[in-house]
């Protein structure tokens, strides 16, 4: 494979590495293209989304804010920052996020199955945004080692084109987190970074020296000739001529100049008013809700022919030859005939899982249907982004932001469709000197083919460990039950006995996990391919078999208590639970042909019969443990103890937390097999609780360790995403039980994130 095509590098690393992705070019080289054909080929769950909304409509995808159910204002990054009064309106820290704005069960289950992130029109992404972003999926995912919970990111977009905005008033609070509000200034950017693909070859332009031109002013290296050369076009005083747009720089211009340009014609005005169904926000309206027309009036397509003759595109300009009621005719430019415009439909689109589903899909919410034209003697410069034009009347006497004029020119096949209202003067071509210097530096620094090699080696080795790892569904459940009561009364063995009988099956299934893991590991970083391939086939098998049980355990309490009261939330916490678990047994039944195919240099493709089966099988089950449970006799009372219930004037005592039993017993002087055996748990259970007393400072780890081998075992971690890999690293030099307690001494912060 050639690294010559960056197109094809692109989607390599999307698919054969976990590498973030910054996937760039300049106006017209075809990053939206490469967007739709990458949605249909890639193996990985993936969302698009973007900082717009009609941004997020021509990506077929949806806004940012709305997927991840961000407030508007800036997110401060620093989770130890306490807002003032004053800045409570018009900022969020990750604590507001997380109280104020918590994630519904849809967005979760979405974000859980995800993993690829693509976020369009990059250019106006903020840093903060992404930061806030970057907190949405590691509390998701319950990952919070890595950027985005693991979640591969690929940007798309021109930096050099429309900037992020941030208001005045915001603008020395962020100064204190961030150099500059671009999105590669980012937090979560700084530990793993990414890779910098730029399409170079131009489609829109065939203009070598019109390219040249855009190339010296998108890279702030313009020259007085390449000025002389664009003010050549500079034509004082003119005026529009017919089938020529207007580009400006501010609303109020456009406006005057459509509103101006439709009273003059002498025609009767027509009104076409758009039909809105379900959910379809305002602040996405691509167009007009009510059009007004007359002939005569110059008109510009907003969207592309969805039909097969393909008449129209985004972008292409026309003529209005004739009206009635429910009819508008045109003359497209260029053309003779004349041409009856159809109504169009746009859809607004979210992102959910079904109850039959696992993976998310793209579900229709709302619809806006209209003719898919607007008034275009003049648009703005902003609104013209992604648009193609033969000719143009450019106005950029006032552009008051870095990238405007490059826009606004580069909308523009070649120069002989520019004409200029006002000379381009020195100050308005200057770019942003930060994203030059950001450009620059990543064309330099950066081998992409080697970052390729590793970026695949690394891939595969993350994704036979993440297929087996536990870890997720063990903190998961760990917080579910920290919110049960210790004793839960339902008067029947099995079910109040569950919650022990559940943490000894899952621990044991862990700790195999555990040594799996290692045993992997240490067959890939020999290269022994052959035997690591047999024991991952072998270990899939297995551990299918063992999920298939844990899930069965869940299906089973969550039937027998189902006729009690006061119980949708411990089944609303266990459904996350399960779908965590069938996440994990959808990469384990992936996993050994993904790697296979990787193995070979080839890439992973999608096994629909994979999900089909899973689907299958949880639903025949629920429903089996349901009917079960409606026979079953000893459910028929439906009725919850009331022991512990306290009588009229009774203050009542609170329950001790399992916790604190066993960190008094360690204060006592018990250690962990004593404790285990006095509490009938099992000793994993009690390192557990153990290793969250040493990080919130309730137990002294010097107690159970000598200093010196904490600090020896401190000295060996190096931010190892599971135990496993971490004693692997010190060549199984120290137990699982030391590394835990070592990890929470270290790591003090992870258990409250």
């Amino acid at each position: 494979m050639s690294l010559q095509d960056p197109i094809q590098t692109a989607a390599d690393f999307v698919n054969s590495t976990s590498r973030h992705i910054f996937l760039t070019g300049k106006a017209g080289t075809g990053k939206t293209t490469f967007l739709r054909d990458l949605a249909n080929r890639t193996h990985k769950n993936y969302l698009i989304c973007a900082p717009t909304g009609i941004a997020a409509l021509n990506a077929n995808g949806v806004t940012i804010h709305s997927q991840f159910l961000l407030p508007f204002g800036s997110f401060i990054p620093d989770p130890t920052y306490r807002l003032t009064a004053e800045q409570e309106r018009g900022f969020h820290t990750r604590e507001i996020l997380f109280r104020s704005h918590p994630l519904n069960a849809v967005r979760q289950k979405v974000l859980q199955a995800l993993e690829l992130l693509v976020i369009d029109e990059v250019s106006m992404l903020r840093a903060d945004v992404l930061d806030a972003i970057d907190v949405r999926l590691r509390q998701a995912k319950n990952n919070w080692k890595k950027s985005f919970g693991g979640v591969q990111v690929l940007f798309i977009g021109d930096l050099f084109q429309l900037p992020p905005i941030l208001k005045d008033a915001e603008r020395g609070v962020m100064s204190q987190f961030y150099p500059s509000i671009h999105f590669f200034h980012a937090h979560a950017l700084r530990h793993e970074g990414f890779v910098y693909v730029e399409l170079e070859k131009v489609f829109r332009q065939t203009d070598d020296v019109f390219i040249n031109v855009l190339n010296n002013l998108r890279q702030n290296v313009i020259t007085e000739e390449d000025r002389k050369l664009l003010n050549a076009h500079f034509k004082p005083g003119a005026e529009r001529e017919e089938g020529v747009i207007t580009l400006a720089t501010h609303n109020r211009q456009v406006d005057e100049i459509n509103t101006r340009s439709l009273e003059a014609l002498e025609a009767d005005t027509y009104y076409y008013s758009a039909t809105v169904e379900g959910d379809f926000p305002e602040s996405m309206y691509p167009c007009e809700l009510k059009l007004e027309l007359k002939v005569g009036a110059q008109v510009m397509f907003i969207k592309n022919d969805s039909s097969i003759v393909k008449r129209y595109y985004n972008g292409k300009l026309a003529k209005v030859v004739d009206l009635d009621e429910d009819t508008i005719t045109v003359i497209l430019d260029g053309e003779t005939d004349e041409y009856i415009v159809p109504q169009e439909k746009w859809e607004n689109t979210k992102y959910a899982v079904e109850d039959d589903e696992i993976n998310p899909e793209l579900k229709v919410v709302g619809a806006f249907y209209q003719y898919p034209i607007k008034l275009a003697w003049a648009v703005t410069i902003h609104k013209s982004q992604g648009l193609t034009f033969d000719k143009a009347l450019i106005d950029v006497g006032k552009a008051f932001a870095p990238g405007q004029v490059y826009v606004a020119l580069s909308r523009l096949r070649s120069l002989d469709g520019l004409t200029l209202r006002t000379p381009i003067p020195a100050s308005a071509v200057d770019n942003d000197a930060e994203v030059v210097r950001f450009t620059e530096q990543k064309k330099s620094n950066q081998d992409l083919e080697s970052a390729l090699n590793t970026g695949k080696t690394q891939y595969i080795t993350e994704l036979v460990m993440e297929a087996f790892n536990l870890d997720p569904v063990r903190l998961k459940m760990d917080k579910v039950m920290s919110k049960w009561p210790s004793v839960l009364n339902f008067n029947l063995e099995r079910i109040d006995k569950w919650p022990r009988t559940w943490k000894e099956s899952f621990e044991e299934l862990y700790g195999v996990s555990q040594t799996f893991k290692a045993q992997l590991f240490r067959l890939l970083q020999g290269g022994d391919h052959q035997q690591m391939f047999a024991r991952l086939t072998k270990g899939a098998e297995y551990f299918e078999a063992q999920l298939k049980e844990r899930l069965l355990l869940i299906y089973g309490f969550q039937a027998d208590i189902q006729r009690f009261k006061g119980v949708k939330k411990m089944t609303n916490d266990l459904e996350e639970v399960d779908l965590q678990i069938i996440g994990v047994w959808q990469r384990v039944a992936t996993v050994v042909g993904w790697t296979q195919s990787l193995l070979g240099g080839g890439l992973p493709e999608k096994d629909p019969r994979i999900q089909e089966r899973i689907v299958k099988w949880r639903k025949e089950h629920i429903e089996a443990e349901v009917e079960r449970a409606k026979n079953d006799l000893s459910l028929m009372s439906g009725k919850r103890s009331r022991k512990g219930k306290k009588r009229t004037g009774e203050v009542k005592t609170k329950k001790e937390s399992t916790y604190e039993v066993t960190f008094k017993l360690f204060d006592d002087g018990k250690d962990i097999a004593e404790i285990a055996k006095e509490r009938d748990l099992t000793e994993a259970t009690i390192v557990g609780h153990l290793s969250r007393g040493v990080s919130i400072g309730r137990v002294d780890l010097k107690k159970l360790m000598d200093a010196d081998k904490v600090e020896e075992i401190a000295k060996t971690y190096k931010g190892q995403d599971s135990l496993s890999d971490w004693k692997a690293d010190t060549g199984d030099a120290y137990s699982y039980v030391e590394l835990r307690l070592v990890q929470a001494h270290l790591n003090a912060v992870g258990e409250d994130e």
